[in-house]
């Protein structure tokens, strides 16, 4: 991560920065001694602070290092951080035209989403659309500057709004021109003539957009992102202060329970309940209409299991890949199910330890309960290496044990563990107590 104080940085299509200066800040450690520091980098795997001292000396350091009337900024600063970051808070614009007879119409439909863990209030956007304004038939080229303001309000985790900036006209300018002239008839009689006709002397074309995102606040300073398009758009030009009249947006957000709504829906004709016949390619459609609008990671999943588990339809590229998309919207278990089908499906041709141990780790980044743990050691055994089966299938054991999971279940882990000292995958279907060949 870097820094956002006093630190301007490319963050794909933006920048992001606070508003105000400030680099240092005095910090007292938790023995009293006070030192002149800015933090520049936070890694949450390790829980440490990269910081530099007003002497140049760049350290890595635990932030419980500093006394507790310091801990309120830290907490900011990473919260802010997170806000700049596009992994964690995703911005996205997109010019729309509408066309009419003498000028386009154009807006840009602004998309926020928050993955960053944290709520964050009051989310504003101020734009500035810049046009050019060609000129012909000797008309003088010139330039104008649009702007306005959007406000979401709160954006709690992963919430996801649309909204949209004023609509703008682009004109087709003509003027009408006359031109007139003298004919002479065949005795030489004067016959005055004229002509009119319509020539441009303007077109409007946008040029270009940016845009300021205002979130956190780090010491009370806003902290705020800056996206252009297209992208590089920004270095070319100033942001315009000068404007019209902003106008505050007041749309509703988006209902909260809206992809669980589509998920109810969805499951009528996934399973042909409530009297509708079971369609499961209308249930994937209902489903992908609601992770369009917006990216969530268990309409991911749900779209996934559809890919893997209906015969009828199944396509497991793409089941890998919407299982791919939940994890990266911190929605692991779809992982643990993928690789769960690839190497412990009752049919082996579907079997592929190297698949099931790829998913089986990427569930444990998310979550290591003893379930993604025991997922893990099946597709240690699918792959052969028995030595890393047994090893994991005990640690999954151990947590089932101490998190005082059911008898059913720690009968089913040492069944398993059982099979892997003697060399032997676990499949669906085998039970404990089962007789072996």
């Amino acid at each position: 991560m870097k820094g956002v104080l006093g630190l301007m940085f490319a963050v794909f299509a933006g920048i992001c920065f606070a508003e105000a200066g400030g680099d240092f800040r005095i910090f007292t450690a938790a023995d009293g001694r006070v030192i002149e520091a800015r933090i520049l980098e936070y890694n949450p795997s390790r829980n440490q602070l990269r910081i530099e001292r007003n002497n140049g000396a760049k350290v890595w350091i635990n932030p419980g290092t500093f006394a507790v009337k310091d801990q309120p900024y830290i907490e900011e600063w990473i919260v802010g951080n997170l806000f700049c970051e596009n992994e964690k808070f995703r911005v996205a614009a997109q010019m729309k035209k509408e066309s009419s007879t003498g000028s386009d119409n154009v807006h840009y439909d602004v998309m926020l989403q928050n993955l960053s863990g944290f709520p964050y209030n009051d989310v504003r956007v101020e734009y500035r659309v810049y046009i050019d304004q060609k000129g012909y038939a000797g008309k003088a080229d010139s330039k104008r500057c649009v702007g306005g303001r959007i406000d979401f309000g709160t954006l709690e985790n992963r919430d996801k709004q649309t909204r949209s900036t004023d609509p703008e006209s682009l004109a087709e300018v003509y003027e009408t021109v006359t031109e007139t002239w003298t004919d002479y008839d065949i005795y030489g009689n004067p016959i005055p003539r004229s002509s009119t006709k319509k020539r441009k002397v303007r077109q409007d074309n946008v040029q270009g957009a940016l845009f300021r995102i205002y979130g956190p606040t780090v010491a009370g300073k806003p902290v705020m992102r800056e996206y252009a398009i297209p992208s590089g758009f920004g270095k070319d030009v100033v942001w315009e202060d000068k404007g019209p009249p902003v106008a505050l947006r007041t749309q509703a957000p988006p209902s909260r329970n809206a992809y669980k709504d589509a998920i109810r829906e969805a499951d009528k004709y996934r399973e042909g309940k409530d009297g509708v016949k079971k369609d499961p390619k209308k249930a994937l459609e209902i489903l992908q209409k609601a992770f369009g609008e917006e990216a969530n990671g268990l309409l991911a999943y749900k779209i996934g299991h559809i890919y893997l588990h209906t015969p009828a339809i199944r396509d497991l590229p793409k089941a890998e890949d919407w299982m791919l998309k939940a994890a990266e919207l911190k929605y692991g278990y779809g992982c643990n199910v993928i690789s769960m089908f690839y190497s412990c499906n009752r049919n082996a041709p579907f079997h592929d330890g190297a698949k099931a141990l790829r998913f089986a780790l990427m569930a444990v980044e998310l979550s290591d309960s003893h379930h993604e743990i025991d997922t893990l050691a099946c597709a240690y055994a699918r792959t052969g290496d028995f030595g890393m089966a047994v090893k994991t299938q005990e640690k999954a054991y151990g947590l089932a044990k101490e998190a005082n999971g059911s008898a059913k279940t720690l009968e089913m882990y040492a069944y398993r563990l059982e099979l892997f000292r003697q060399g032997k995958a676990w499949a669906i279907g085998m039970k404990p107590k089962q007789e072996e060949n």
